[in-house]
């Protein structure tokens, strides 16, 4: 095969196309898994209910829409995220507008004082830590165009868009720019004459590559920022990578506000003297949030915690058998963002079993694991994990953060 006809393959594949992994979908992962974010978010219903969901490719529309959405990033595609962020980095203004691929009158603008851009897909391909990227590479103003939703055929994503921007605002209150982003439903009958750049395909001047090259610092870390997870290692979407390399890029400053995140799906870990320490919740965890470690030798266990990367699945008190994991989702950017990403929840002694060699964290002199404990009693018995209740999930922390 000759080098033109490997490129001619390599630009015939179409990378903006929606693929579905079902082995990262949470279904896939948890057999009690409630999540289906995806199959609310899909305009065109090209994903129905399933364990996991039944994704119908052909019905697809590339709205980009389930990006963002899925917390394991079980979706994948080539979105407009990179090229929105590298556009941003050349900017000239600090203020821009954001236009979908199917608006209609993408030409008239809001602001002269701005700069427009115009995505493939629909804005709620974004997502949250999109636009927490936009904010990090210094914009100060961002108008997102909803003008033309009421006619488009993707409609029902406009409170998807409204619903993340309200998410970024709240993030970006910590840092006092609480109203950076604004949603525009009505477009003024009077246009304003400023340029509009295709995400794609952004205009280049002589001018232009002389100013890339003065920011090629702010061209690394818009790409930095837009980085996801190719290696699959673990399942952690790509808005919430996103979200969190762009917090780093933030400045700190002793001015900062500690705002809630009530509207932002972040979880607080408590583990309780229950725990025997299998290690059940750190294997199953699949976003990596919840890992443990042992000493060299193996006389000491911590269970480590990530409240950053942890989604809020629950999947780690499914499997917890003696039922010692608390969850509280009632937390303040301080209690998540805080200097120290990973801390120790549960620290013990440990020891290995007499009948499995299985190491456990003996309580009142106990020799038996939990699950040897539990086979001695019930010799005919099996043990199941906990299964959450939707009225009464189990261990759930009520109270209002501190």
């Amino acid at each position: 095969m000759s080098f033109l006809s490997a490129a001619d393959r390599l630009a015939a594949i179409d990378r903006s196309k929606i693929a579905f992994d079902p082995l990262h979908c949470l279904h896939s992962l948890d057999q009690f898994a409630t999540c289906d974010i995806c199959v609310d978010v899909c305009p065109v219903d090209a994903i129905s209910l399933g364990n996991p969901p039944a994704f119908d490719a052909d019905s697809c529309e590339n709205c980009f829409a389930c990006l963002p959405a899925c917390p394991t990033g079980a979706y994948s595609a080539d979105d407009a995220v990179q090229s929105l962020l590298t556009c941003a980095a050349r900017f000239e203004t600090k203020t821009t507008e954001l236009v979908c691929a199917l608006h209609e009158d993408s030409d008239i603008g809001i602001q002269s004082e701005s700069t427009a851009v115009q995505i493939r897909g629909c804005l709620a391909g974004l997502g949250v830590g999109t636009y927490l990227a936009l904010g990090a590479l210094g914009l100060e103003k961002i108008i997102l165009r909803l003008d033309t939703c009421s006619d488009c055929p993707w409609v029902s994503l406009q409170k998807t868009i409204q619903s993340q921007v309200d998410q970024a605002n709240q993030l970006l209150a910590h840092w006092g720019k609480s109203e950076m982003l604004v949603c525009v439903l009505e477009a003024d009958t009077h246009s304003a004459q400023r340029p509009l750049w295709r995400a794609d395909n952004p205009p280049l001047s002589r001018r232009d590559l002389f100013r890339m090259a003065a920011r090629q610092g702010q061209v690394a870390m818009a790409r930095m920022m837009s980085m996801h997870d190719h290696s699959k290692k673990i399942s952690l979407g790509r808005d919430r990578l996103r979200l969190v390399n762009a917090i780093k890029h933030f400045p700190s400053s002793e001015n900062v506000m500690d705002t809630s995140l009530d509207k932002s799906k972040f979880s607080l870990l408590s583990v309780s003297e229950k725990c025997d320490a299998c290690m059940a919740c750190a294997r199953a965890c699949p976003t990596a949030a919840l890992t443990y470690e042992l000493d060299d030798d193996k006389i000491c266990f911590a269970l480590l915690f990530n409240s950053q990367i942890c989604i809020g699945c629950e999947l780690c008190m499914h499997v917890c058998a003696p039922n010692a994991i608390e969850v509280n989702q009632a937390l303040t950017f301080t209690q998540v963002f805080s200097h120290v990403d990973v801390h120790r929840v549960f620290e013990s002694e440990v020891t290995q079993c007499a009948k499995c060699d299985a190491l456990f964290a003996p309580k009142l002199g106990q020799k038996l694991c939990s699950i040897c404990q539990f086979r001695k009693k019930n010799p005919f018995g099996s043990k199941i994990p906990n299964q959450r209740s939707p009225d009464v999930p189990i261990g759930r922390q009520k109270s209002n953060a501190s």
